[in-house]
C-alpha cells in the first residue's frame, strides 16, 4: 500500500511537471522571497531569461526595468495578503518589456499553501497583439468620430448599430433614436424606389461598393443631393 501511494505521488508529481513544461503560457512559481522554484520554457521566452539557470534565482533581478520589478512584487505581496485574510483570489497586473519592441506582459498571480509551505504561481501570457488591437480599434473609432462624412454601420441584416457624430449633425436624428432600427427604411427615405432600394441591397450582398447621389428633402421642402459610398465590411461571417 505504502509503494503504492507512493509511485501515485511520483505519477502526478510527473503530471504536474509535463503541464509546466510544455504549457503555451509563461509559468513560474515563487516563493514569498521571490526565489524561482519551477519555471517552463515558455516563460524564459517570454521574459527573455535563459529558463535552465533561472531556477534559485530570485526573480526581480531577471526582470528589466523598475517599475516592472515594483509592479511584480507588489502582485506577489498583494496575493499573499489576500490568503493571510482567507480571500485567495487571483491578482492581476500588466508589464512592459521593451528591447527592440515593446511587449505587453499580463501576470496573474495565485499563492498556494502546503503542509509546511507556500508557494506563489505566476501565470503570463504576452498581450501585445491584443493591445495593438484595441489601440487600432480606438484610432478607429476616434476617425470615425471625428469624420465630417455621415458614416452608419448595419450588421449583416441591415440593422443599424452605429451612427457618428456628422450623421446625427447632418439628418437631425440622434444615435440613440436609430441605432437598432432597420437601414431598409432609410434607404428608402433616400432612394424612394422600392426596386432601387432592393437593387443596391442584392449589391451589397454580393460584395460590391456602390456610389452614387442620393436625395434627401429637407424640413422646408427643399432637396439636399449627397454624393455616398456604401461598401460591404466582410468578415467570416
Amino acid at each position: 500500500h505504502e509503494k503504492r501511494l507512493k509511485q501515485n505521488i511520483e505519477d502526478v508529481a510527473l503530471q504536474y511537471a509535463t503541464v509546466l513544461e510544455h504549457a503555451p503560457d509563461g509559468l513560474i512559481t515563487v516563493s514569498q522571497d521571490m526565489t524561482i522554484n519551477t519555471i517552463n520554457k515558455a516563460a524564459g521566452h517570454i521574459l527573455n531569461i535563459n529558463d535552465q539557470s533561472a531556477k534559485g534565482k530570485n526573480l526581480l533581478k531577471l526582470i528589466s526595468g523598475h517599475k516592472n520589478r515594483e509592479q511584480i512584487k507588489q502582485l506577489v505581496d498583494e496575493v499573499h495578503e489576500n490568503k493571510t485574510r482567507n480571500n485567495p483570489r487571483p491578482v492581476k497586473t500588466r508589464i512592459q518589456l521593451s528591447n527592440l519592441k515593446t511587449r505587453h506582459i499580463e501576470f496573474v498571480a495565485t499563492e498556494t499553501t502546503y503542509s509546511s509551505s507556500s508557494e506563489i504561481l505566476l501565470n503570463f501570457r504576452d498581450v501585445t497583439y491584443w493591445i495593438e488591437r484595441e489601440e487600432k480599434l480606438k484610432s478607429m473609432s476616434r476617425a470615425l468620430e471625428q469624420s465630417n462624412d455621415s458614416i452608419i454601420i448595419t450588421n449583416h441584416r441591415g440593422i443599424i448599430e452605429y451612427v457618428n457624430r456628422a450623421f446625427e449633425k447632418f439628418t437631425g436624428v440622434k444615435s440613440e433614436d436609430i441605432i437598432g432600427s432597420q437601414s431598409t427604411n432609410l434607404l428608402k427615405r433616400t432612394l424612394n424606389d422600392e426596386k432601387d432600394v432592393r437593387k443596391v441591397q442584392e449589391q451589397l450582398k454580393e460584395g460590391q461598393t456602390i456610389q452614387r447621389v442620393l436625395t434627401r428633402r429637407n424640413n422646408d421642402d427643399s432637396i439636399l443631393y449627397e454624393e455616398k459610398t456604401i461598401s460591404p465590411i466582410l468578415n467570416n461571417r
